[in-house]
């Protein structure tokens, strides 16, 4: 007799990404040089997953309806959600060009327009395809949008791992002139693990799960191909914050974080302490002269 079920460990699952997906941006939010434009998308990303997993949670329990107004609210999220891939691909690809502009100051509300504009067209018309006698066609236009925006995702990571290659190589070149004890293990273990962080940045995950649901659409499934398309899904949140907290440069910034509010603390505190003996020097001092 199994401890738990298939369905348990589901749950457990869901559970745990939105607890990881909220512990990655509370750490986002925390640290000030995490809060640019990559950061705030990266928030906003995790921010719709999260929601996804909290109203699924409710579902499972039985409080929340699929097709209520909440339930509605779920699939606008998780719409939400995959659109944040591609403009995140996007910036990653502005970032690392060599040929890259200065950034926008109003940046990330361009990006965050762009994104919510294009869930409410796409959520439009995935509900008015339940009205209408052109169902069919809309439905088709749909699953046709979900492709192009995986193929947008795969240029994207295309371009930006070409980006990332030149740039590894333009300093590998320079290191080799500088010290002649670089080793060409530790160069490729680095460019290997940036490129997966930046993978699972750009949605790699969500596209092979959309190349997995049309080989399922037009037939070709296997209960391996189902249990991974179940399981995608429930570690995103948890693999979001491995890759993206669980790093040496980001725990240092966080570290760093916390002492630098400490010492903050610790200078206003003095600053206050000062002040009330300088206020209680003066009273003394005014009594004297009376």
């Amino acid at each position: 007799m199994e401890l738990f079920s298939y369905w348990d460990w589901q749950l457990y699952g869901i559970v745990m990404s939105m607890i990881c997906a909220i512990l990655t941006i509370a750490v986002y939010i925390y640290v000030k040089k995490l809060r640019n434009t990559l950061g705030k998308c990266v928030i906003s990303c995790l921010f719709s997953l999260a929601i996804v997993h909290f109203l699924e949670i409710l579902e499972w329990f039985g409080l929340l309806e699929i097709y209520s107004f909440l339930g509605k609210g779920m699939f606008i999220f998780g719409i939400a959600y995959m659109i944040w891939h591609p403009v995140i691909g996007y910036h990653l690809w502005r970032t690392l060009n060599p040929l890259k502009r200065d950034e926008h100051r109003h940046q990330f509300l361009v990006y965050s327009s762009f994104v919510w504009i294009m869930t409410a067209g796409y959520a439009g018309l995935f509900f008015l395809k339940e009205h209408v006698v052109w169902r069919y066609v809309i439905a088709c236009f749909l699953l046709l949008w979900l492709q192009i925006q995986g193929i947008f995702n795969i240029i994207m990571f295309i371009l930006t791992v070409i980006n990332i290659w030149k740039v590894k190589r333009e300093i590998k070149r320079f290191e080799r002139q500088k010290e002649t004890t670089t080793t060409c293990f530790n160069f490729d273990t680095e460019t290997y693990v940036v490129f997966f962080r930046i993978s699972l940045l750009m949605g790699v995950t969500w596209i092979v799960f959309t190349i997995f649901s049309t080989l399922d659409l037009f037939g070709y499934t296997s209960d391996a191909l189902e249990k991974f398309l179940n399981f995608v899904p429930y570690c995103l949140g948890l693999l979001y914050f491995v890759l993206l907290i669980l790093k040496r440069s980001t725990l240092k910034l966080f570290m760093d974080s916390i002492r630098e509010r400490r010492n903050e603390k610790l200078v206003r505190a003095q600053m206050k302490k000062d002040l009330a003996q300088i206020s209680i020097h003066f009273q003394r001092k005014n009594k004297v002269d009376l």
